[in-house]
């Protein structure tokens, strides 16, 4: 049997997409005001009113994480752009040269980035990225996701292949 889920459907997104409209990310912040990415533009609930937070500028950059944070504060992750934030609706992009971005997570109020160049630990008020291990040349390629697990092994995939980091290859925390 089927969940008649059509009658859930929000009415603010209903109001604001009366045709279809997908939602591949949520993330929820410490005020719990719900965020959404639909690939391309980042929105947020308020006040049953869904409000556009982010938008790629000009450019197919397709959206791969967000993380929301405090009030008014998002970090988000795109192919091209790599990691931004919006804070109080100002957009920042990090300085940082990592590659091609591929997923964000945030693991015991740390910030880590996969990209094609390896994976980084950012810095959450400045954006900047630092390496926390470089990926061979073989697996820059079309990278999938990642994870942090509880043993602090960084678990990455591509779409050929999954492999783990264990503590021993880096040097964080």
């Amino acid at each position: 049997a089927q969940l008649p889920l059509q009658q859930y459907i929000s009415s603010a997104w209903k109001k604001r997409f009366p045709l279809n409209n997908t939602t591949e990310f949520i993330s929820v912040g410490s005020d719990n005001i719900p965020y959404f990415g639909d690939g391309y533009r980042v929105y947020k609930l308020v006040d049953q009113e869904i409000v556009e937070v982010w938008k790629n500028k000009g450019r197919e950059d397709p959206l791969e994480t967000i993380i929301a944070a405090n009030k008014d504060s998002i970090l988000i992750c795109s192919g091209l752009a790599g990691v931004q934030t919006v804070v109080n609706g100002v957009q920042k992009n990090s300085p940082s040269s990592i590659g091609v971005a591929s997923a964000m997570i945030e693991k015991n109020g740390s910030v880590y980035c996969y990209a094609s160049r390896g994976i980084f630990s950012i810095n959450p008020a400045t954006l900047e990225a630092n390496l926390v291990f470089a990926l061979p040349d073989y697996m820059q390629e079309w990278g999938s996701s990642f994870l942090r697990d509880n043993e602090n092994n960084f678990w990455i995939c591509t779409h050929e292949h999954l492999c783990y980091a264990r503590p021993a290859l880096f040097n964080i925390n």
